[in-house]
């Protein structure tokens, strides 16, 4: 016979909020706020070197910089709502 493995729980009573509850009550992400960011990649886009193209990851990266925190799916999702490719598909190899 196995013995099945014991399980740890782990209950928190704490009702603070978390860091990451906290960052983004303190900035809701308002249509104008979506619009900035949505301005703020294809601006990076548009300036970027086309034999090398910033992938997405890149992409997040620069924004945070300005202390924009977006996932890298986000900015994939703004970018194809704006019809831009994909960096590989960017790339121009002439």
């Amino acid at each position: 016979m196995v013995a099945a493995p014991s399980t740890a729980w782990i209950v928190s009573s704490s009702k603070a909020p978390t860091a990451t509850a906290q960052a983004s009550m303190a900035r809701p992400a308002t249509k104008l706020r979506i619009m900035e960011i949505i301005s703020a990649v294809k601006t990076i886009i548009s300036g970027e070197d086309s034999k090398a193209p910033l992938s997405d990851q890149r992409i997040v990266e620069i924004l945070g910089q300005d202390d924009i925190k977006i996932a890298r799916r986000t900015v994939a999702k703004y970018r194809e709502m704006l019809g831009i490719l994909s960096s590989s598909k960017r790339k121009k190899y002439f």
